[in-house]
């Protein structure tokens, strides 16, 4: 049935042509709304929770502190086709600091647990969103416990952490629909950071270390389980005292794995444990040194994979995975750590932001970053500059490279010029050269192919004034007859439309008082020329970002500082040639933040901003603003008469971003009635509700508009139709619905046929 239905479907053999050619032919390049949003690229995090999905099969992470001070991230995440990704439309509870996930092993799920306020509670993740699945009053609020799930007596145990400095002893376990407090006589000290998981040998839980609640110290106890009593084992070695680490069961190999942790340093040790004994494992490569990380076992690689935590140098993003012999890296990190004062420019040769140094955690960073389809990518060149921060960045379209200047080298201003020929950095040797300075500003003149340099901080802390132009070889100092006021940390941009610099902002200090600005500046190569001293409604600032909006032919500015109301401006402003103007967005946008780095990629459309500060609090997200549609896959409204045993869903595999080689679809429901079937994928570029029936069920595909179908088979809950994204711009825009079929002999409304919801799918950019 499920083949003949396909074939009355598919088209002719002439008409067909590949799907990445009719996505083409079908696209749409018309500007949309203006919207903010996060790119997916996963930031670097501690205390997030791993496990893998059996149903989707693919690993899951929950949440995570993000930034420092504690700023706690309650999203969720997919490593599905070789990339992290946000699963479409989950909506993940808030739960709290250190929420745990767990595999429920019997009920085939992916578990969060949590405490928040008075309440226990425990959430499954259906790849769509998250679903509670049980509460219980508690009376107290923990953070930093442990939590596993006990296969023998299919429960997930819950114990540890403390609340308000007390320490919290008792044992909390689900059983999938109730929760229960366990009143213990005796057992473990109080601790915070403990690691827990299933021993298959012993079926029970095993528990080791922690940072014990009264004295802080890190320990090295090893304890168990059975679901009435904690026994303290004894056995002959043991890891040293630590906290944070993880612990994973793996069922091939019938050992408990360990890896990491604190012992007053990050540590990156491993260790095993048979039933037994603790046994240390000598690997020839292994992860940086890390605590807070997630941890679980990947059933289809058969590996432990860990994921994210803080080492030495901060928060990391990168995914690693072990055999049993040896440690490999899975997934780097994915996304620079927070960063203030940092540099970023669109390399127009290579088709890529690339970012550069920094303020990260009280010091400097010499990395180099490249953001291209949605992602970032730490690169490794041969030679770079020396490490610093208020530095600043240009593309020189004449010589097709990124040119950077200046900045603060551990307290050092710099007067260097590199260039980044996409591979490596070059360090100039001019004949002529501004003075060292920081906070300076630049861009590049395209009218004139100079790059254009104004103002900073200069040794002694003193104010500039002056205006430098690079001409690929050498810098010229110009005398204009009339000059902006000396300042730093201005906004540079060059206006494509009216063929001008723009400057705007900035501050000055002088006789112990700092004097943040508002005026306006353009610059024609041979004077500067004020345009607006102040703008109704845009207050002085310093530390904005800007650059030229090729879609709309504006110049765009975003974020800043002042004195008397701290980073007040999470707006977009506009200059279109004459005037300032808001640029109304919708909820959700970056929040208020000076020092964060803007740029605009040519290619799709959009700004892509990274970083910034507010107060003690360090940003790191990439927030992207855009006209072209978000990529995602939004399920449409039910059709109830056709729903038998079970209700499919079409969710994406990857994210739908034009040059994402990887991209599926996913045919998915929770509980299937056989464990195998055919299934077909039906593709329409009709994006509205159609009236067509099929039986008694209404088809949302329109098979007059239909322009791809594929049978493909279903192993237990899961098919996948892959759907490549050429790196074609013109993509973005393209949105399409997408349904599926499979069996289902007891949904008599459509003969032994269970039909997915329709969705959605938009190419975007993001």
């Amino acid at each position: 049935m499920i083949r003949q239905f396909d074939q009355a479907f598919r088209l002719s053999t002439a008409a067909r042509v590949s799907v990445l050619t009719l996505l083409t032919l079908h696209s749409n390049s018309r500007l949309r709304a203006q919207h903010w949003g996060i790119a997916d690229t996963l930031t670097p995090r501690r205390h997030s929770g791993l496990a893998f999905d059996p149903q989707r099969q693919r690993l899951v992470l929950y949440g995570g502190e993000t930034t420092t001070p504690t700023e706690w991230e309650t999203g969720t995440w997919e490593l599905a086709r070789g990339a992290w990704v946000r699963p479409a439309e989950s909506q993940p509870p808030d739960l709290g600091a250190t929420p745990r996930l767990v595999v429920d092993t019997a009920g085939q799920r992916v578990l969060v647990v949590g405490f928040t306020g008075t309440t226990v509670s425990a959430w499954s993740f259906q790849g769509l969103r998250w679903r509670p699945v049980a509460q219980a009053p508690s009376p107290a609020d923990p953070t930093y416990f442990a939590a596993a799930f006990d296969e023998s007596r299919r429960r997930v145990v819950v114990w540890g952490g403390s609340t308000a400095g007390t320490a919290q002893l008792a044992v909390w376990e689900c059983d999938g629909t109730a929760w229960t407090s366990v009143a213990v006589a005796a057992g473990p000290t109080g601790r915070d950071e403990p690691a827990m998981a299933y021993d298959g040998t012993r079926n029970s839980i095993i528990m080791f270390g922690g940072r014990d609640v009264a004295s802080g110290q890190p320990l090295a106890d090893t304890w168990t389980w059975n679901g009435s009593v904690w026994t303290r084992l004894t056995p002959l070695a043991a890891p040293p005292a630590r906290s944070g680490h993880s612990m994973t069961w793996d069922p091939v190999r019938r050992r408990v794995v360990l890896f990491g942790g604190d012992s007053g340093t990050p540590r990156a040790d491993t260790w095993e444990w048979d039933g037994t004994n603790w046994t240390s494992v000598a690997t020839a490569v292994t992860p940086p040194a890390r605590t807070g990380h997630g941890a679980a076992f990947d059933p289809q690689r058969n590996r432990v994979v860990i994921a994210c935590g803080e080492g030495a140098s901060g928060l990391t993003g990168d995914t690693w995975e072990f055999d049993g012999a040896n440690w490999a890296i899975r997934q780097a990190t994915e996304a620079p750590p927070p960063l203030r004062e940092h540099a970023a420019a669109f390399d127009a040769a290579r088709r890529e932001v690339v970012l550069f140094g920094g303020h990260v955690q009280f010091v400097s960073s010499a990395e180099t970053w490249r953001f291209k389809n949605g992602g970032w990518t730490k690169l490794q060149p041969t030679a770079a500059p020396t490490a610093r921060s208020a530095h600043a960045m240009t593309f020189d379209a004449a010589q097709g490279r990124i040119i950077l200047f200046g900045g603060l080298d551990t307290g050092v201003a710099r007067d260097d010029t590199w260039s980044w020929d996409g591979n490596t950095w070059t360090l100039a040797t001019p004949a002529h050269r501004p003075p060292a300075r920081w906070s300076h500003a630049m861009t590049y003149d395209a009218a004139r192919g100079r790059v254009v340099l104004f103002g900073g901080l200069g040794t002694s802390q003193v104010f500039l004034s002056d205006t430098w132009e690079w001409d690929g070889n050498d810098w010229q100092q110009r005398m204009p007859a009339t000059s902006p006021p000396a300042r730093a940390e201005a906004g540079l941009a060059f206006d494509a439309a009216r063929n001008e610099v723009l400057l705007h902002s900035g501050r000055f200090y002088a006789n112990n008082v700092t004097t943040y600005l508002t005026d306006t500046w353009t610059y024609d190569g041979v004077t500067w020329t004020l345009r607006s001293s102040s703008t109704p409604g845009l207050p002085a600032r310093a530390g904005c970002a800007m650059t030229y909006d090729a879609a709309t032919q504006t110049v765009l500015a975003f974020g800043g500082k002042n004195s008397a109301t701290y980073y007040p401006y999470p707006q977009l402003q506009a200059w279109n040639g004459n005037v300032w103007s808001a640029v109304t967005t919708p909820a959700p946008a970056p929040s208020p933040r000076a020092h964060a780095s803007a740029t605009w990629d040519v290619d799709r459309r959009h700004l892509v901003c990274f970083g910034g500060e507010a107060g003690s609090s360090r940003f790191g997200e990439t927030w992207v603003f855009s006209r072209n549609p978000v990529a995602g896959v939004r399920p449409l409204p039910p059709e109830t008469d056709c729903q038998g045993s079970i209700l499919p869903y079409i969710l994406a595999s990857g994210l739908g971003v034009v040059g994402n080689a990887n991209y599926a679809l996913d045919f998915w429901h929770q509980d299937p009635p056989t464990p195998t079937a055919p299934v077909v994928f039906l593709v329409s570029t009709n994006t509205a509700m159609t009236g067509v029936r099929l039986g008694t069920c209404q088809l949302t595909v329109d098979p007059a508009t239909l322009f791809h179908s594929a049978a493909t088979t279903r192993t237990g809950t899961l098919a996948t139709l892959p759907l490549p994204v050429p790196e074609v711009p013109s993509l973005m825009g393209l949105q399409f619905i997408a349904q599926g079929l499979t069996l289902d002999p007891t949904n008599a409304a459509l003969n032994g046929l269970a039909l997915s919801l329709g969705a959605r799918i938009g190419i975007g950019d993001f």
